[in-house]
């Protein structure tokens, strides 16, 4: 009887033992899936014949930003949820040669039209109660570091070609030093020092002294508005001074802020203001003489009348 009684005590101990360990087991795994939904992870299984979704999880209907539940996804065919841009059949296609695919990137759109792109892990299982061929696959939605990665590449393309086109001098540093890192061809035409030697040079010292607490100032207001311009002069190689207008703005570049100059050599400009300011003010004076004369030939007239009073007034 006591046997017994501590057989039963047994058998209840272990049934609450593994009871526990399924509770836990369960507890991980919602946990692991809130994990797996909170960072938008879809983990998927498809018929590999015909693509039609045998289970997923709510990764899936966000990523492709459908109003559905992950349960309505179970049954419908991949090409229903979605539209292959890079073809329907390539992930199969990878997946059948190899095996297995690891971080394969992978462009598509969802049903309202929207681009995305998603980094695809993937591999062929067999159902063990069909016996079908199936994929499993985890997909990462990866289209914000996509469009950020495109329009970094689409500015460093845009300012590779002001580099090679543009007509004014361009130069470029770090916002937290001076180090010149790049110039283009009329940087070098303009100053006299070839890109090898502007490499590392301080960029106010290609600058007059004079304008070189213009630029420190230009350089503050930079980082409190992101742009800046002032008038400066450049001393050239040989000694000769070039009036430029700068332009220096905070851009990314390479992942990381630098600060780009523009500098168009205003010296011709210059030269023509002086000029008409040297003829204005020669205008100014001829016709100050000018007014000045004919004031002058009123009070002469002035004059001449009255003596020609007097005399009549004696001759009477």
């Amino acid at each position: 009887m006591i046997f017994l009684i501590a057989s039963n005590i047994l058998a209840v101990i272990v049934i609450l033992m593994i009871a526990r360990k399924a509770i836990k087991y369960r507890q991980n795994s919602m946990a692991f899936q809130r994990l797996i939904d909170r960072v938008n992870i879809a983990c998927f299984r498809y018929r590999y014949k015909d693509g039609v979704i045998l289970r997923t999880n709510r990764g899936l209907v966000d990523i492709l930003e459908l109003d559905i539940a992950p349960r309505e996804a179970v049954g419908r065919s991949l090409n229903e949820l979605m539209i292959y841009v890079d073809g329907e059949d390539i992930v199969k296609e990878q997946v059948r040669i190899m095996g297995n695919l690891r971080n394969y990137e992978y462009h598509i759109k969802t049903l309202r039209g929207k681009d995305k792109w998603v980094l695809h892990d993937s591999y062929m299982v067999r159902d063990p109660y069909t016996g079908e061929e199936c994929v499993e696959a985890i997909i990462q939605d990866i289209t914000e570091e996509r469009v950020s990665y495109d329009m970094m590449k689409q500015s460093q393309e845009r300012y590779e070609k002001l580099f090679s086109n543009s007509g004014d001098m361009v130069i470029i540093f770090k916002v937290n030093g001076s180090a010149i890192e790049e110039v283009n061809p009329v940087t070098e035409l303009v100053t006299g020092f070839s890109s090898a030697e502007l490499m590392g040079k301080p960029f106010d010292a290609l600058f007059h002294p004079l304008s070189r607490m213009k630029i420190e100032e230009a350089r503050e207001d930079l980082l409190f508005k992101g742009g800046s311009q002032i008038e400066a002069v450049v001393v050239s190689r040989n000694g000769n001074y070039k009036n430029v207008f700068l332009t220096m703005s905070v851009v990314e570049l390479q992942d990381e802020r630098r600060v780009m100059v523009l500098a168009k050599d205003i010296s011709e400009l210059k030269k023509d203001m002086e000029e008409q300011k040297r003829r204005k003010a020669e205008l100014e004076d001829f016709w100050k003489a000018a007014v000045e004369r004919e004031e002058r030939i009123k009070d002469l007239r002035h004059e001449i009348e009255e003596i020609r009073g007097k005399v009549k007034a004696d001759e009477k």
